[in-house]
């Protein structure tokens, strides 16, 4: 008999858990559906459904649906409450992951990276809102699926039942957005530099004004995609500046040698002046570039054929100042939107971000601080002036 005992237990293995990740356990649909009646009655909760832009769930502390707003029911596909009620977020989503959890959604191994679960979960434990992303990938009809959310968890409480509001925003068409900016940043910069290497093997052996071209076009394309890049991660707060020696003298050269085939200097002239004594400011070089291609970019759109703008460095009152000067008086109504993103006053879309991005990162992740001024007398300048902390000194022989 202990033989056929042991037999018996080896064969039935050990016992699954009960979950992967969130807590198991439901209330009963009867539980349910009476606190869905208190929910849906609660003043906060009717104006939550009716006005919050978004889905809109709201959840007991099993994670079980008690109520939802009509976009998310249109959504999902569903006329009634009834056809969701008592399940969980990824199982009205249908996620792929939710039956694989033992105890359905928030319970499978995967669950653990779900932006969604996390916020149920940090709400609960913490009584204050929280957020994050969920990544969703469907399968619904036979068919996959994949959306991606901002997520934002509240905890409430109705009548002295705590419950949790989940309100989410579909991010998806920015999300792919992003993806193929980064995609297309990525393998447009290495086409450009194959074609910059072949350029300047050729040159070594033939050298022509044609390839001595075709090497400013790609470092001019090297720059616009770095110039692209660099307000993409500013905008999504991930742009780290690093703080290094920089020399004034060595940034302008490189914008001297940008513009030397760059369509905004044509017929024109930039003239880049420095101080007589060779320095060096702290700073970082490829954000300073950034910064200051704007600002020439920007002063020669406004120079006539024939004309000349100015990039200056100099040091007031101990401050490191880099101005750009057109001789151009900028109308009043241009004045007041000039730093809006997006404002222009050229034709086209796509344009109007360079004096959004100069702002952006010259104050925010260079500690500067930029301004204009524009009159009949001086012409138009742009200032970008650094904190007398970014130490100035003597530049390296």
């Amino acid at each position: 008999m202990p033989a056929m005992e042991q037999r018996d237990t080896a064969s039935s293995g050990p016992t699954p858990p009960d979950t992967y990740f969130a807590p198991p356990g439901r209330a009963t649909q009867e539980m349910v559906r009476l606190l869905t009646a208190l929910t849906i009655r609660d003043p906060i909760v009717k104006a939550l459904l009716q006005s919050v832009g978004g889905y809109v769930l709201v959840l007991n502390t099993q994670r079980q649906i008690l109520a939802a707003s009509r976009e998310i029911m249109e959504a999902l596909n569903v006329r009634e409450l009834d056809p969701i009620l008592g399940r969980r977020p990824g199982e009205a989503f249908h996620c792929e992951h939710a039956p694989e959890g033992p105890d359905g959604c928030g319970t499978a191994p995967a669950c653990r990276h779900c932006g969604a679960v996390l916020a149920i979960l940090a709400g609960q434990a913490d009584g204050v809102p929280a957020g994050g992303e969920c990544w969703l990938t469907m399968r619904r009809n036979g068919r996959i699926e994949c959306v991606e959310f901002k997520v934002r968890a509240t905890p409430l409480v109705i009548g002295s039942t705590p419950v949790i509001a989940l309100v989410l925003h579909d991010i998806s068409a920015s999300k792919r957005r992003e993806l193929l900016e980064r995609m297309f940043l990525h393998d447009a910069r290495l086409v450009v530099e194959k074609i910059a290497d072949r350029s300047r093997a050729l040159a070594s052996k033939k050298p022509s004004e044609t390839v001595h071209a075709i090497l400013g076009l790609c470092e001019r394309l090297t720059v616009e995609f770095t110039q692209y890049g660099v307000l993409l991660q500013a905008e999504q707060h991930v742009l780290a500046p690093r703080r290094e020696r920089v020399v004034p003298a060595d940034v302008f050269e490189r914008i001297r040698t940008l513009f030397e085939w760059h369509s905004d200097a044509e017929g024109k002239t930039l003239a880049l002046r420095l101080p007589g004594e060779p320095c060096a400011i702290t700073s970082d070089a490829a954000l300073l570039t950034n910064v200051l291609v704007n600002m020439a970019k920007n002063a020669l759109e406004a120079t006539p054929a024939g004309g000349s703008a100015d990039l200056v460095f100099e040091l007031v009152d101990g401050r490191p100042r880099f101005t750009a000067r057109n001789e151009g008086v900028m109308p009043a109504e241009t004045a007041q939107r000039v730093f809006t993103r997006c404002f222009s006053t050229k034709p086209g879309r796509g344009r109007g971000l360079g004096t959004y991005a100069m702002r952006l990162i010259g104050e925010r992740f260079l500690g500067g601080k930029v301004w204009f001024t524009s009159t009949a007398e001086e012409g138009t300048e742009f200032h970008f002036e650094l904190p007398a902390s970014d130490a100035v000194a003597p530049a390296a022989p």
